[in-house]
């Protein structure tokens, strides 16, 4: 029970901070339209905290996550809107990021997996390749020219909130009552035993790396739902805060460890934080850059402190 908890100490913490802020100002953090848009606004960074997560738990680290989806928002951007003197039917535009993302990522997995290059070097060079490859395909915001349907199935709370929880559903089912996702935890706690018990690593690590590309691209399509444009900046800061997601919602950096539906608590938490923060007078660009180095930091260490108070428990059981 008391490992339990603490593995799902996040709805604590969420609650605990949230509470905080309700008695600084109750009158703005218990607005119906302010609590709608603090989940809105985070749906788009729960599918990058979701992908550095994935790749967290399989023992491996994606630098790249943020400006992928940048790149992978602007190239899709450039598709639909017609720039290339073609048009997509919408049931068909709204694939398009996702197999951007398939292929970005499949180019991460192919370095680490096939050619078992250190996903550490391989992804911050992916990371000035797709944030270069963004301003190369334009450098002026994306402001019209989009299908209808590909900015309105995450274009306000209640059609995004929907299609992210069917999204969140596959997402958990696939890492908790798969064989991939079994062989992702399996290979992050326990590499040698994972290798006698037949799990190819260097194929294991490019679908981990797959699976990462295809939730940017998802996570490409809800930032541009939520913005209603592209411009080069997308995403751009998302990297650590996609980080802190993850690592606060449970996720070990040791690997092997942690639960996709604790990544949405840490990515709320991080939103319930800005949101009061707003609510309490605003931050400038400069402060808010400083207070994401202060989460980082809290994330790793609050995940060092969770880690030895779960060894003392189950050396006490």
């Amino acid at each position: 029970m008391q490992i339990r908890l603490l593995d799902n100490a996040i709805w604590i913490i969420l609650a605990i901070v949230y509470g905080i802020f309700v008695m600084l100002n109750p009158g703005g953090m218990l607005s119906l339209s302010l609590i709608q848009f603090t989940i809105y606004s985070s749906l788009p960074l729960f599918f990058l905290a979701a992908a550095e997560g994935i790749c967290i738990i399989s023992g491996n680290f994606d630098l790249s996550v943020g400006q992928m989806t940048g790149f992978i928002a602007m190239s899709s951007a450039v598709i639909v809107t017609g720039d290339l003197g073609f048009s997509l039917p919408w049931y068909i535009s709204i694939f398009v990021p996702i197999l951007i993302g398939a292929a970005a990522g499949a180019l991460n997995g192919s370095m680490v997996g096939f050619l078992n290059l250190n996903p550490f070097v391989v992804t911050l060079g992916t990371y000035m390749l797709f944030n270069g490859l963004t301003r190369v395909i334009r450098i002026t915001t994306v402001y019209e020219g989009f299908p209808k349907y590909y900015v309105g199935l995450a274009g306000n709370f209640w059609s995004g909130l929907p299609i992210f929880l069917v999204l969140l559903g596959l997402l958990y089912f696939l890492l908790n009552h798969s064989s991939i996702g079994r062989q992702i935890y399996f290979s992050g706690s326990e590499t040698q035993a994972a290798k006698m018990m037949g799990v190819k690593k260097r194929n294991l690590n490019f679908k981990v790396f797959l699976l990462s590309g295809i939730l940017c691209g998802i996570g490409a399509l809800f930032y541009t739902g939520y913005s209603g444009v592209v411009s080069v900046t997308l995403a751009n800061e998302t990297l650590f805060l996609a980080f802190a997601g993850a690592i606060i919602g449970g996720i070990g950096l040791k690997g092997g460890s942690g639960s996709i539906l604790n990544i949405v608590g840490g990515v709320l938490l991080l939103s319930v934080i800005l949101a009061g923060l707003a609510m309490l007078g605003g931050i400038s660009a400069q402060m808010r850059q400083a207070l994401y180095g202060i989460v980082v930091i809290f994330a790793v260490i609050f995940n060092l402190i969770r880690d030895q108070l779960r060894d003392r428990l189950i050396q006490r059981q």
